[in-house]
């Protein structure tokens, strides 16, 4: 809303302002299908994707032919009379019409399919290969067009593709039709008897299903956390007038277009209608009048199984958009989905994260803190929620304290924060302190190394009196002096929930805290040791390290468990 927007803090505006800029970027229509070998579409743009995939699904698709051919030599090559020559020469009238409607109904059923398909598929898609791109001699013949744009060149890569999807679907329906012809004819000539001709004819025609098998299990193998990808983008039509028409006359608005595109529980039969039809649909391809007669197309084979961190990066930000939950979920592995939310921030945001986030080290900018804030303050999902975040080392700022500060207050899932080695300062300490007066579900949060001064330290320590939640804290290597380590002793008297609170690398603890020395963490402790220079942590790694050392030793450490137990990278 504007004008809650004109009342939010300036930091808030600058970060909303890079999450509106994210909303208002240009959305492509991208179509995502599930590989399944016995879906002809999605099989169709695997091959179009992946030269490899062409490869091995057209070699699959040929197994059934070649059996077909050494039955056929075989048949050729016998001598003497046929079975079925016998058969059909002592078979009475009413055996010879049953065996007549058997077969007879044997090649109608099993043909018509194969026979009708491609007549559905195929011609369209050589139609979008026409559309895919914008040819120079296309702009020369339709000067009346309003939206030429003549530096456009035609996309032979994309029309190669589209022709081998095309190939894919032929092929696959001439195998069967063949199959299906052979094994007819080898039922009638090897026939014994009528039911004899029947379960020849059946068993026979099961081989035009053997390719099928095959890559069922090629894709259970190699492909099975795959999707592909198809991005339709820059439509063109001849007129203004006739886009306006086009989307006047739709069934369909572009919202519910993308969304039916985009889900992967829609069948891709459904799919393939919202890219070709004109009035439920694109209309790509489909030769109506009034349909857009050139686009921009890509096609994208994603296997998170082997996706590395380059891949990712080489997306794009219109297939990142596509990414669905159940790829982020069940295909994407932990340290991908670091490299995903690196990439693309705001994208990951609006997916759910749960568990153990890890997203330390990537070196912030401000659409990652923006992304961030909008990963804790989502709380729709209450059955998937973060019970620990680490967010250290990211370079993060003041504004950026400010702004996780704010969501901070009123998370209501998270249990252990890393915020460790950023540079919130002391604007990001007093705003995280506030939210500790009010948050009620955080158990350890970590800050050292922040540069927060005793200023920052007095704010935390008046959220220590309000606070009775947090069991663990770390202020090391902050720049605390007497008076912020005074004012942390004094609340860490009266608040008894804080179990341990890291102080190293501060100013000396004083005398009178003698009865809280099983709590404080520090280098002089109450009484200095002799080596306590060689105690101080050198690393955020050596705190880590030291922080699992200590929960182990302390019977009553907190459930939640270690730090480095839960990183799960």
């Amino acid at each position: 809303d504007e004008e809650e927007f004109k009342n939010l803090p300036e930091f808030l505006k600058e970060f909303g302002k890079v999450i509106a800029e994210d909303h208002e970027k240009p959305r492509a229509y991208s179509a995502k299908f599930d590989v399944d070998a016995k879906d002809s579409i999605s099989i169709a743009f695997l091959a179009a994707s992946d030269w490899k995939a062409m490869v091995v699904i057209l070699a699959t698709q040929a197994v059934p032919l070649i059996v077909m051919i050494l039955l056929v030599v075989w048949i050729a090559s016998a001598d003497g009379e046929y079975p079925g020559e016998v058969l059909a020469r002592n078979s009475s009238n009413l055996e010879a019409v049953i065996g007549s409607l058997t077969i007879g109904l044997f090649f109608v059923v099993s043909i018509i399919g194969p026979l009708t398909r491609p007549f559905a598929t195929v011609p369209i898609l050589y139609r979008m290969t026409g559309c895919c791109c914008f040819c120079e001699g296309m702009l020369r013949r339709n000067k009346d067009i309003d939206n030429a744009d003549e530096d456009r060149l035609p996309d032979s890569e994309m029309r190669k593709r589209l022709g081998v999807a095309a190939i894919s679907m032929v092929s696959r329906n001439i195998t069967g039709i063949l199959v299906i012809s052979v094994s007819g004819t080898a039922a009638i000539l090897y026939a014994t008897s009528v039911l004899g001709l029947l379960w020849t004819a059946l068993a026979l025609g099961w081989l035009s299903n053997l390719d099928i098998l095959i890559l069922d299990e090629v894709v259970t193998r190699f492909y099975a956390h795959s999707t592909v990808t198809l991005t339709v983008s820059d439509l063109q039509w001849k007129s203004d007038e006739e886009k306006e028409k086009f989307w006047r006359e739709s069934w369909t608005s572009k919202k519910q277009i993308r969304r039916g595109l985009i889900d992967l529980d829609n069948p891709s039969t459904s799919k393939w209608k919202l890219l070709t039809d004109k009035f439920t649909g694109l209309g790509l391809g489909s030769g109506v009048s009034g349909s857009p007669y050139a686009c921009s197309m890509k096609i994208f084979h994603i296997n998170w199984a082997t996706l590395k961190e380059e891949d990712i990066y080489t997306l794009g930000e219109e297939v990142a958009r596509t990414v669905q939950q159940r790829e982020w979920v069940y295909d994407m592995s932990l340290v991908q989905q670091q490299w995903f939310f690196a990439r693309y921030p705001l994208i990951a945001a609006r997916l759910t994260w749960a568990g153990t986030v890890s997203l330390d080290n990537i070196n912030f900018r401000k659409k990652h803190i923006a992304a961030i804030a909008m990963i804790l303050d989502n709380t729709a999902n209450e059955d998937d929620t973060i019970d620990v975040m680490y967010i250290d080392n990211n370079n993060i700022d003041r504004k950026g304290g400010q702004l996780i500060a704010q969501v901070l207050g009123s998370n209501k899932f998270l249990r252990c924060l890393w915020l460790d080695d950023n540079a919130i300062h002391v604007k990001g300490a007093k705003a995280i302190a506030e939210a500790l007066k009010v948050n009620k579900t955080l158990r350890r949060l970590y800050l050292n190394g922040n540069s927060i001064g005793d200023e920052g330290a007095i704010a935390i320590a008046s959220s220590l009196r309000v606070n009775s939640t947090l069991q663990e804290l770390g202020l090391e290597r902050n720049g605390i002096g007497g008076v912020g380590i005074e004012m942390l002793c004094n609340a860490l008297k009266e608040n008894k929930s804080l179990q341990k609170l890291w102080l190293k690398g501060n100013d000396r603890v004083p005398a009178f805290s003698e009865n809280l020395k099983d709590r404080i963490i520090s280098d002089y402790s109450v009484t200095p040791p002799a080596n306590s220079a060689r105690n101080t942590p050198r690393s955020h790694k050596d705190f880590k390290t030291r922080v699992k050392s200590d929960t182990r030793r302390d019977p009553g450490a907190s459930e939640i468990g270690t730090p480095d137990d839960t990183k799960g990278l």
